[in-house]
């Protein structure tokens, strides 16, 4: 994880600083979304194939980078290694051709992304770093003040990852969200998805496969308390929230499927 790798041991105060920063923002719960999971689980299939392989390497040989990357030695080491002999000139290229790849991938260069290919360019290892921003397949922006929950500029290389909005009122309730989704993503949010797909075509599709799991599971299990198949579904599969009537309806179409 990035917040163990630093140059130096990282001050007390700091470390306060942090933790409490995490603790206020609720960060663990970022990475424990399915669409987190979805995302990063791509992105790591994506990084042994040829193609981003060719790319890491053009930027390796560019820049005096060892082929397989340089060596982590210890526990403590630094972002850019200390015996990596470049100059401002090589470190603006650097970050040039990092940026030129995030954007190949329809990923955000300056929040968190560029840190990660940097960090691989250079070692030869996907190391995630630990911050509530874009490792994931949503974000929350105000778009009455133009910035995300953090405080960032609502910047076009975000709205090119994020090109669709779902506007929400201050008055709607969790429920009120969630139903709106469930009854009509097909009809007003999947469509809008499909016209923006591009370079982001890495990223691994919902397996059909996990859904028929999920689904005989729901059968299998239909005897329990209707919340509580939800509650053990969410954990178990992920995906989107379900409440008890989704629930009742797939145990009513397995079960005409199997009579």
């Amino acid at each position: 994880m990035a917040d163990k790798i630093s140059p130096k041991p990282m001050p007390a105060f700091y470390r306060n600083f942090l933790d409490q920063f995490h603790r206020e923002r609720h960060t663990s719960k970022f990475y424990t979304t399915q669409s987190f999971k979805r995302l990063w689980n791509s992105f790591l299939d994506y990084v042994k194939t040829q193609e981003f392989q060719d790319d890491v390497q053009k930027i390796r040989n560019d820049l005096g980078i060892p082929k397989n990357g340089f060596q982590i030695e210890g526990d403590t080491w630094s972002h850019y290694p200390e015996n990596w002999r470049y100059g401002s000139e090589e470190r603006t290229k650097f970050s040039k051709q990092i940026k030129e790849l995030c954007e190949k991938l329809d990923l955000i260069p300056l929040r968190d992304w560029r840190w990660i290919i940097e960090t691989y360019a250079l070692y030869n290892q996907a190391f995630l770093c630990i911050d509530p921003n874009s490792h994931n397949l949503c974000y929350v922006t105000d778009l009455a003040t133009h910035k995300d929950s953090l405080g960032n500029e609502l910047t076009t290389d975000l709205t090119k990852m994020y090109p669709i909005a779902l506007l929400i009122s201050p008055h709607a309730s969790k429920r009120d969200i969630l139903d709106y989704i469930e009854k009509l993503y097909s009809t007003e949010i999947e469509p809008a998805q499909e016209k923006h797909k591009g370079g982001s075509r890495w990223i691994k599709p919902v397996r059909k496969k996990r859904q028929r799991q999920r689904n005989d599971f729901i059968y299998d299990n239909k005897n329990l308390p209707l919340a509580k198949i939800a509650d053990i579904v969410q954990e178990k599969f992920g995906g989107d929230l379900m409440d008890e009537g989704a629930v009742s309806k797939i145990i009513s179409l397995e079960s005409k499927k199997r009579s």
